[in-house]
């Protein structure tokens, strides 16, 4: 994403997420969002994604400041070029989602910390979920991969047996 880079805000922000800033991976979005609060605003779901997309998976540090999972460190100026927003319909953004407990925000004279409430909740993968679905996935290509493996040796003691 080339927004990362844009202006000197956006390189301050690579550097509060120690650089981990994930451009692989995902965030799960449930169905129950169709039923919440803001999505008829798409200014403040705009932000709320962002939000998700943008908070750490671990815990870190930046410069003495303890960043946990489930937090991102930001600024209105670069919330406003990552969504395309203005700076006051980011900070209205803001306001809904803390106003519904959706986040919380420590504001100081350099930056914000933005904490998801239910990070843990919405975001923690469980190992055994993972598994399940990967197992499954592995154990019928193997027994496709058999299979096709079989297959071509069938084929091959066949033309054995033609050529002789």
């Amino acid at each position: 994403m080339g927004w990362l880079l844009n202006s000197a805000s956006e390189k301050v922000y690579s550097l509060f997420s120690d650089g981990d800033f994930m451009m692989n991976g995902f965030i799960k979005l449930y169905r129950s969002l169709l039923d919440w609060d803001w999505i008829a605003e798409p200014n403040t779901l705009s932000v709320f994604i962002q939000l998700l997309l943008r908070a750490r998976f671990v815990n870190g540090h930046w410069k003495g400041v303890s960043i946990e999972s489930g937090q991102l460190i930001t600024s209105l100026k670069s919330l406003s070029s990552a969504t395309g927003l203005s700076i006051q319909s980011v900070r209205t953004s803001l306001k809904h989602l803390e106003s519904t407990g959706e986040i919380t925000v420590k504001v100081t004279n350099k930056y914000r910390i933005i904490t998801v409430t239910n990070w843990g909740k919405y975001q923690t993968i469980s190992p055994s979920a993972t598994n399940k679905s990967t197992d499954y996935l592995t154990d019928s290509q193997q027994v496709a991969n058999r299979h096709l493996a079989d297959n071509q040796q069938q084929r091959k003691n066949e033309e054995k047996r033609n050529d002789s």
